[in-house]
């Protein structure tokens, strides 16, 4: 198995075109899921989250990967 991307995951993408494309942005890329539809993929998680605004490392987080300030 080979590695498509690494990175902090954002929502998935989707865009209607002749079909519907699919893309999920993995840091500072985005992997076209749309040939991968009917196939095994595997996600690995670190355990690290991530502001979603500011992208810092927070010691607490809440709904939406946003920060608490507290």
């Amino acid at each position: 198995m080979s590695l498509l991307a690494s990175g902090t995951l954002s929502k998935m993408r989707a865009s209607l075109e002749s079909t519907v494309q699919y893309r999920l942005p993995v840091g500072d890329e985005e992997v076209d899921l749309s040939p991968l539809i009917g196939k095994t993929i595997t996600l690995n998680h670190t355990g690290n989250i991530f502001c979603a605004s500011c992208g810092k490392k927070p010691k607490r987080a809440i709904h939406k990967g946003i920060v608490l300030s507290a």
